[in-house]
């Protein structure tokens, strides 16, 4: 999902560019068991549960037998720790001064930034690990693997995540996970 080609020889959907229009929060426009990969980053946190859930229902519906959807999104678990200052690679104060720089100067404390990261950029429902997991084995998905930035056992799944311009970034807030069909 987004503006631009994750990879070679991929469709790129999205409702406002790409390829082809999609609203994900609909029937996507492809036939059943016709799709090897699904790959969306910073996505599903800007829909509600409900079409969260319609989403991934879309997307096992679409794939074929033995394909992955691949997801990345904030960590309600790992945005607590933030707050708690219980994160093992980042302190609040390194938090909050990004945030500052990029996103929002008048950020005042982690509370701040965890309230912006709940309602800023059209964010409608955060998700836990154990939720989504559980979203994905309800929609039919039976392998679901926690991973980090980048990695993969699968070629054309590694190395896709986008967001983060710091090194902490990669695994301090958010969820990356591949579901398996």
């Amino acid at each position: 999902m987004g503006g631009r080609h994750v990879k070679y020889g991929w469709i790129n959907g999205d409702i406002i560019t790409g390829d082809i229009y999609l609203n994900a929060t609909k029937k996507m426009p492809f036939p059943d068991y016709s799709v090897d990969y699904i790959f969306a980053e910073q996505f599903i946190e800007h829909i509600t549960l409900d079409d969260g859930k319609y989403f991934i229902n879309e997307s096992y519906r679409i794939l074929k037998n033995g394909g992955v959807l691949r997801l990345a999104t904030p960590d309600l678990f790992l945005l607590y720790q933030i707050y708690l200052d219980q994160n093992d690679m980042v302190s609040q104060k390194e938090v909050v001064e990004r945030h500052k720089n990029n996103h929002n100067p008048d950020v005042m404390n982690t509370c701040h930034f965890n309230n912006d990261m709940f309602r800023l950029w059209g964010h409608q429902f955060i998700y836990d690990y154990s939720t989504l997991e559980k979203v994905l084995h309800l929609a039919g998905f039976k392998e679901v693997n926690r991973l980090s930035f980048g990695e993969s056992s699968i070629d054309e799944l590694s190395n896709l995540e986008r967001h983060a311009d710091t090194e902490w970034m990669k695994n301090v807030f958010q969820i990356i996970l591949e579901a398996k069909k």
